[in-house]
This record gives structure tokens, sequence and C-alpha cells, in this order.
């Protein structure tokens, strides 16, 4: 599959998106029992979301060869 262009995210974006979080909220629930010795889903769940919209936005913004806010290549 095909790196996305500038401004454009595909299904291997979203699923690397939904990775980021599914890892985000492992470790913000580790890190919340850690701290409180309790888990709080209002708080992991955030914090996943915070980590996948991050990794969306970031390749929303970097073309295809991975360098941000550069135009596509010609070809």
């Amino acid at each position: 599959m095909k790196k996305s262009k500038l401004f454009r995210i595909n299904l291997r974006d979203f699923l690397k998106g939904l990775i980021v979080s599914v890892i985000g909220a492992a470790l913000t629930g580790a890190t919340t029992a850690f701290q409180t010795g309790t888990t709080d889903i209002k708080t992991i769940s955030t914090g996943a979301a915070i980590a996948g919209l991050s990794y969306i936005g970031k390749n929303l913004i970097d073309n295809s060869e991975g360098k941000l806010l550069t135009p596509e290549p010609k070809d």
C-alpha cells in the first residue's frame, strides 16, 4: 500500500493511528494505575484519543515521502 499524499489519509494511516491509540491507552492506563492505584476509563480513553488523533494529524501534513508540509514530488 502506498503512502498517502499531502492533506490526505488512507486506510494504512487509519490502521496505524488505531494501533497508536491502543498503545497510548495501555501506557496511559499503566501510568494512571501506578500513580493512583486505580484505573480511570475517562483518563485512559482521553490519552488514547489524543495519541491516535495526533498520529493521524501528523499524517495529514506530510507528503508521500514523509516530509512535513512539502508539496508532492514531480513524477
